[in-house]
């Protein structure tokens, strides 16, 4: 029989549906069906039998071994280990600590095959990179982002009230709770549609979950999700997928171009906001959520309504990013309140110039910000950063003195979700800038100069 040879690891609920969707579009020309139980197997197989023989597919099925797997064209990986998943939020998550040792394993006894491996186990970012990593596997990719892509696509169709193959648009960023619609270069029809696009997220993040409140456990989606990527990989058809693969140091969902089998990053446009949301793993939801409220004009989620409570959140939080401006303080010291531009006493100059490491003068924080900065009203105490090279100033507003050192990032960031949501626009605008920069430290230019231009296309619209 001629096709493609296509193994899939694991007959549960996801394997089953997979591999009944391959045989009625007899996208292989072999079937081979590995799981740890034999009888669960030898059933499956006998089913798809039966199934190949209705619908007249030229699909042969048959249950194999691990070993059986290399010679393969392609490799699911849908593996579930027995577990209770108790997550309520972030529910893919919740397999990590159970399926990981079976998935080693079994990339263990892949080391070196060549073919493509698509996974989609869950937690999905985490396991096709450990699958990588294991296995030595060049072409491993990740299914989670294409579901998101098509569901969002979906659900903009009906309310556009348009055909899906009028919208363009797709979804990055780690699969599940966390993952990013681009709707900055969402289409319908080619216009840009940006707001109406903002409708549809909430439906996005709900659907997983309507679909498990009724059947238990999502199915068909990532069977198609994978039947379309297969058709891709196997350089059977050209086209865009959004797959998890490596992005810097994690794995992500990305849009990628197949030619030929052949995958070409094709990320579109993103704004800032869809860089770091879609693009860093490391932000914790809790933030996205907040973020999430801004675009939509609501007003800020627990726990940005309750300082105390905020800042506990931040700092008991383990996926806080740990980058810092310059010199990091430790986190287990109290947390940085920054001061609101509003409770300065008063302003005062900076140098509108300063001397870099290579003691060539160049623009100062001063000079960007029209030579104007908070000064340190009474009662605080001000730690001059003047000698670590951007010239501006740190202000403590609790705690003694730590010399010339910066704060933790994170610690700027959060006051300018704050000030963002205050009712005054402008007065908005302003506080979330000023905190912005600090948050930027040493590379204030790089905000600077995005808000120039985000600010020169608005006045162009």
């Amino acid at each position: 029989m001629s096709g493609p040879v296509v193994g899939v690891v694991g007959a549960g609920a996801v394997g089953q549906v997979l591999a009944a969707g391959l045989v009625s579009v007899a996208l292989p020309g072999r079937l081979v069906v590995v799981s740890r139980r034999a009888e669960q197997t030898r059933a499956l197989v006998a089913d798809l039998e039966d199934m190949a023989l209705s619908v007249r597919s030229r699909t042969r099925v048959e249950a194999g071994e691990v070993a059986d797997l290399r010679g393969c064209d392609a490799v699911v990986v849908a593996l579930r280990t027995d577990f209770t998943n108790s997550a309520v939020q972030d529910i893919r998550r919740g397999g990590a600590t159970a399926n990981v040792p079976a998935l080693g394993a079994l990339a263990r006894e892949l080391r070196g095959y060549e073919g493509s491996v698509l996974v989609v186990t869950n937690p999905v970012d985490l396991m096709a990179r450990r699958f990588a990593e294991v296995s030595g596997c060049a072409r491993v990719y990740g299914i989670g982002s294409n579901l998101d892509s098509a569901r969002y696509r979906l659900l903009l169709a009906q309310y556009a009230r348009v055909s899906p193959d009028r919208v363009r648009g797709h979804v990055i960023g780690e699969h599940g709770d966390r993952a990013v619609p681009c709707l900055s270069s969402t289409t319908v029809n080619g216009l840009p549609v940006e707001g109406r696009a903002r409708a549809v997220v909430e439906g996005l993040q709900k659907r997983p979950a309507l679909i498990r409140a009724g059947i238990g456990r999502t199915r068909c989606g990532p069977a198609g999700a994978v039947v379309s990527t297969l058709r891709k990989a196997l350089g059977l058809v050209d086209g865009v997928e959004e797959l998890s693969v490596p992005y810097g140091d994690v794995w992500l969902g990305i849009p990628l171009a197949f030619t030929g089998g052949v995958p070409v990053p094709c990320c579109p446009p993103l704004t800032r906001y869809e860089r770091l949301s879609g693009l860093c793993r490391e932000q914790p939801p809790w933030v996205t959520q907040a973020h999430t409220a801004l675009t939509e004009k609501r007003p800020l989620p627990p726990p940005f309504d309750d300082l105390d409570q905020m800042w506990e959140t931040l700092r008991s939080d383990p996926q806080v990013p740990s980058r810092s401006v310059l010199q990091a303080v430790p986190p287990e010291r109290p947390p940085y309140r920054p001061l609101a531009p509003q409770a300065a006493a008063e302003w005062t100059r900076l140098p509108a110039v300063e001397l870099g490491d290579s003691g060539r003068r160049r623009r100062s924080l001063g000079r960007e910000l029209g030579a104007l900065t908070p000064s340190v009203p009474a009662g605080h105490s001000q730690t001059s950063t003047g000698a670590t090279g951007h010239g501006a100033a740190a202000v403590h507003t609790s705690g003694t003195v730590r010399g010339s050192q910066q704060i933790a990032q994170a610690y700027f960031a959060l006051p300018a979700v704050l000030a963002a949501a205050e009712p005054d626009p402008l007065k908005a605008a302003l506080d979330a800038v000023w905190h912005a920069v600090n948050t930027y430290g040493e590379h204030y230019p790089e905000l600077l100069e995005e808000l120039r231009s985000v600010c020169t296309d608005q006045v162009e619209k």
